[in-house]
């Protein structure tokens, strides 16, 4: 075939059989071979019906071509495998045996015949090519070059004919994914006159032709092809690389001018099922190389005929830069071109400060961004990037917190009374599955609450299933009671900016005991503050007593501040006394400066006592300064909606933040309640985006 150039779109050959069946009946089925009914083979590269053709007229065979013809016959006695054709440059002939044996395709009989063939010719006469049929091949940058690429065109066509309309139209089709690549200089760029190349990654270069079907599929897993060649005309490179049909979601073409690395990301179509290398497509993209930036857009697509084009812009790589951030010791930095993904360096080079241990990588110094941990992958954004080494301290103060990165970490805060004692940071959004409510357990039955300090960090926690815990805390009483929640019981403890999601069900099953119920903690004698609770919380079974809030069960000795839950409460459980609250199902202490945004709190009314409110079910302490919204509905036949009329203030949900300083306002405090509020820190703490509700910055 000629030699491929872009120009080269589509192909489409008609192979003519004529087939003479003189003297042939299904009474007369004796094979025959003689030159009146010889295979007259012809083949013409051009538009056929029903094919669009664009600049195919302008290919045609090269002499020496040669197409391997298989037939079958399912009743009659046609059936001739791989019979090697070869064109002078307009008419296919058979090849003659080393020994002049005569190769030629006759029909044996008047049944229906199906003829297949594909291009180019592998194997020898009467064996299926490679492997019974299928063509295994692994691409390599040399098959790349203009010579070359007609090698791995596969094509395949397919037709009907038996001795009463002997002609055969073959309409081959290309079988493989073809890209086009118009390189341009842009700012700041000057390309080469000749010799320019590229690489692509990403790509399986290892796949199979079937020659039976004219399938093309990839099989290998993904590599590299580097330095494929260009072709320059008229000062402009292009280049060309015929590929294995394959998915292609993260193909990336590079190239280095002057020792500068410049690349992006190759988008393709979303309907060529997914991102994909579709068979018999081509893609073309114009890129332009210059130092600003890389854009890459999606690239047209056409059966291989006029593939069209989209405008690329190759930048050149990042630069990648690892910061000790209070270590010693150094990190090299490097270059990673935009969207591509890199392994990050594992800290062993810097040495930690004193007392403190590595933990990984985060997107700024105090450990508010994004946090990688070592030897993870990154995929480099836009522009350049500095990752600071983040220093886990031994927990022993506020400033020299235990950062925790994983769920591990979590579950270590319980693991001993050492443990409890700690101050903890998060730095990383984590899911927690099948969730043991925090607790140190001491022996017997007997559990100890957490005593530290635990800094969400402004991060989420995913409460994706929890298991309750039956315990006994010497704090509360000496009665065991069960907790579904974060943090079973918290005493003198605090916890703070965290956003806890997801779903508790309490399932009761022991009709003579207490179950607390709380999104952030089950029993609080701490603190909570600067919190979100969007957890939706529902008890079923039997129970005692049941006390269930959004933020937490019980806010016994404790205090909640600058908190706000959005989570549905529920309640089918037989129980003797029901509390269910907003913010807690229960308060003997203070709730301060909080909004209880939940869609409803409902449920069954205990044989007993139901205590249903939207900010607490019953209070024996201060509840100050509290809003909920005017939508939220506490329902329970017994007890007022709101707790003596004085709970909260109802305000619409959209505007309860409404201005900033909203929470400074002044408020005559109860008679007794001697604590200063503290307002919404819209400076640090919070921040409201789009007249959204408050969410919690990162820090």
């Amino acid at each position: 075939m000629k030699q491929f150039t872009s120009t080269r779109l589509f192909a489409v050959t008609s192979v003519v059989a004529a087939m003479l069946a003189a003297g042939c009946s299904e009474e007369n089925n004796e094979p025959v071979g003689n030159a009146s009914n010889a295979a007259i083979v012809t083949a013409s590269i051009g538009k056929a019906d029903n094919v669009t053709s664009t600049r195919a007229s302008n290919t045609v065979w090269d002499a020496d071509d040669c197409i391997g013809i298989s037939t079958s016959s399912a009743k009659g006695k046609t059936n001739y495998i791989n019979i090697q054709y070869k064109t002078d440059g307009s008419v296919f002939k058979p090849v003659s045996g080393a020994a002049g044996e005569d190769n030629t395709i006759y029909f044996q009989d008047t049944s229906p015949t199906e003829f297949t063939a594909y291009y180019p010719y592998e194997g020898v006469n009467g064996t299926k090519p490679g492997s019974n049929g299928v063509i295994t091949r692994t691409l390599t940058v040399a098959d790349q070059s203009t010579a070359n690429l007609p090698a791995i065109d596969y094509l395949w066509a397919q037709q009907t004919a038996q001795s009463s309309n002997p002609k055969v139209d073959f309409q081959f089709s290309h079988r493989m994914s073809r890209i086009i690549l118009n390189f341009k200089a842009g700012a700041g760029t000057v390309l080469p006159t000749d010799g320019l190349t590229y690489t692509l990654t990403g790509l399986a270069t290892e796949g199979t032709f079937n020659t039976l079907t004219g399938e093309a599929q990839a099989t290998g897993t993904a590599s590299t092809l580097e330095k494929l060649p260009t072709i320059t005309t008229a000062g402009q490179p292009t280049g060309t690389a015929i590929l294995w049909p394959q998915p292609a979601n993260s193909v990336r073409l590079q190239l280095t001018l002057n020792g500068t690395t410049f690349g992006a990301a190759l988008t393709f179509p979303s309907g060529t099922a997914g991102e994909a290398l579709a068979p018999s497509t081509s893609y073309t993209f114009n890129v332009n190389v210059e130092r600003t930036g890389i854009e890459i857009s999606k690239a047209d697509i056409e059966d291989w005929t006029d593939g069209g084009s989209k405008d690329i812009t190759l930048q050149e790589a990042r630069t990648l830069t690892y910061d000790a951030n209070g270590g010693t010791g150094m990190v090299n930095s490097s270059k990673v071109l935009e969207g591509a993904t890199t392994t990050l360096n594992d800290g062993a080079a810097l040495t930690p400060p004193t007392g403190k241990t590595f933990a990984g990588w985060n997107t700024l110094p105090e450990g508010g961004g994004e946090f990688y941990a070592k030897n993870s992958k990154l995929t480099m954004p836009a522009g350049n990037l500095t990752l600071y080494a983040l220093w886990s301290g031994d927990g022993s103060t506020k400033e020299k917190p235990v950062l925790i990165t994983d769920v591990q970490g979590m579950k270590d805060i319980g693991a001993s009374d050492e443990n409890r004692r700690k101050h903890y940071r998060l730095c990383k959004d984590l899911v927690l599955d099948n969730w043991e409510a925090i607790h140190c357990y001491s022996g017997g039955s007997s559990s100890e609450p957490f005593l530290g300090t635990f800094d969400g960090g402004g991060h989420t926690l995913t409460l994706n299933g929890v298991k309750g815990i039956r315990a006994v805390f010497g704090n509360i009483s000496n009665a065991s009671y069960y907790f579904f929640s974060l943090f079973a019981n918290i005493q003198g403890g605090e916890v703070r900016r965290l956003r806890v999601d997801g779903q508790i069900t309490a399932d009761g099953t022991d009709e003579s005991t207490y179950y607390y119920v709380g999104g952030i903690c089950g029993y609080n004698l701490g603190t909570i503050t600067d919190c979100i609770s969007n957890v939706t919380v529902t008890a079923t079974g039997k129970m005692d007593v049941l006390k269930a809030g959004g933020i937490a069960g019980d806010n016994s000795g404790g205090n909640i501040f600058n908190c706000y839950a959005t989570g549905e409460i529920e309640n089918t459980a037989t129980a003797e006394d029901v509390d269910l609250g907003g913010i807690a199902g229960a308060n003997n202490s203070r709730i301060a400066n909080c909004a209880a945004l939940n869609s409803s709190i409902s449920g069954k009314n205990g044989q007993k006592n139901t205590r249903i409110h939207r900010i607490t079910g019953i209070s024996g302490g201060y509840i100050v300064n509290n809003y909920a919204s005017a939508v939220l509905t506490a329902s329970g036949e017994k007890g007022p909606d709101k707790l003596d009329g004085a709970d909260c203030d109802a305000k619409p949900a959209a505007s309860w933040w409404t201005g900033q300083g909203r929470w400074a306002d002044s408020y005559q405090h109860p008679e007794g309640y001697t604590d200063t509020f503290t307002p919404w820190d819209f400076t640090t703490t919070w921040e409201v985006t789009d007249g959204n509700q408050p969410v919690l910055r990162r820090k």
